[in-house]
């Protein structure tokens, strides 16, 4: 395993994003099963023939893949043992969709400079809240360690770099900094959560899908999402939600409503800003 793990005391948060409908998602680690989920999943990969596990690719059996082969059997066997994995060293998992045509439709200009230009930073934000209040409530958790899944646009990189910032800059507008520094990009092929992650992510559009397309499920969302308990809404192991339009006009009259949340949003993005000038200028001296 690589030298760069969290530290003990943290938790590791792995993050997968989907586009088009924007799903993000993430499973929540503690850094003390890194080592054992690495382990059990090596000996899953080097067992069954398989080096970086895409849900996606497994499902549809891309032509190009690995998975290409696979009979059937095969297929629900490692499907089977990806989702025990999975549940076996996650405490929890989380996600968000919101449809990228029903974004640009509903939110107002004045919003999205101040939340995000787009449907995922959007997402991502909300993803982050959920977390933060899972993390609170209840028992007291350690930090988190935030690990997303490598994105290859540079743009799509920095609008989440942008979603952190403006986290982390919440976060110490309420005396509580340092929650949303410790992050990185990380390829999946490189690190067995992400591949655990990626496999929820896919359940979860597929959910979304069906709520707002009204497209029928696949077997193999239908049985992810019974076995990460997303059925049981927010007692359930998965906690998934997706943003109907009725839903994400109703949030943005609740923040459009009160101007304090505008001049809120307004002078923690003036400061961020600033801060970003700051850095910029001590970059190039």
């Amino acid at each position: 395993m690589p030298d760069t793990l969290p530290h003990y005391s943290l938790h590791a948060i792995y993050i997968m994003l989907l586009l088009v409908i924007a799903v993000a998602t993430a499973l929540v680690i503690p850094a003390r099963q890194i080592v054992p989920l690495g382990k059990e999943w090596d000996t899953l990969k080097n067992k069954e023939g398989f080096s970086d596990f895409s849900m996606s690719e497994f499902v549809y059996k891309n032509p190009k893949s690995e998975f290409a082969d696979w009979d059937e059997d095969k297929r629900k066997r490692v499907y089977s043992r990806v989702r025990q994995i999975t549940k076996k060293y996650g405490l929890a998992a989380f996600s968000v969709a919101v449809n990228k045509s029903h974004y640009d439709e509903i939110m107002p200009k004045a919003l999205k400079s101040r939340v995000g230009r787009h449907h995922y930073t959007w997402a991502v934000h909300h993803l982050l809240s959920f977390l933060s209040v899972w993390r609170f409530s209840g028992i007291a958790r350690p930090p988190f360690e935030y690990v997303f899944h490598w994105m290859e646009e540079p743009s799509s990189k920095a609008d989440i770099e942008a979603a952190m910032e403006r986290a982390e800059g919440a976060a110490a507008e309420a005396g509580v900094p340092g929650g949303y520094t410790n992050y990185s990009f990380r390829k999946s092929k490189e690190i067995p959560g992400l591949q655990c992650v990626d496999t929820i992510s896919w359940v979860c559009y597929q959910l979304a899908q069906f709520a707002l397309r009204d497209k029928p499920m696949h077997e193999f969302a239908t049985v992810g999402w019974e076995a990460f308990e997303g059925d049981r809404a927010e007692k359930g192991w998965l906690r998934a939600v997706t943003i109907l339009p009725g839903d994400l006009r109703k949030w943005v009259e609740q923040v459009m409503a009160d101007p304090s949340n505008l001049d809120g949003l307004q002078r923690l993005e003036e400061k961020l800003l600033a801060r970003r000038s700051t850095s910029q200028r001590s970059r190039s001296t």
